[in-house]
């Protein structure tokens, strides 16, 4: 699955910015992108919030002391 991301993710934004470019202009298309990316993250945010709680340290008391050994 993470192989269709990366390599379809990429060619999946070109075909939009460009569709998008062609219709109105290459600068409403970067904008408009990126007001795009911005409200998706914000979505997600707002849908998973246990993302926003994520950490990456397995061993909570690692965490709590700030310890890595």
């Amino acid at each position: 699955m993470q192989i269709a991301v990366v390599e379809g993710g990429p060619r999946l934004g070109d075909l939009e910015s460009g569709a998008v470019a062609s219709l109105v202009s290459a600068e409403f298309s970067i904008v408009s992108g990126g007001l795009a990316c911005i409200a998706g993250a914000l979505l997600l945010t707002a849908l998973l919030p246990g993302f926003r709680h994520y950490g990456s340290r397995s061993n909570p008391a690692q965490s709590a002391t700030g310890s890595f050994g």
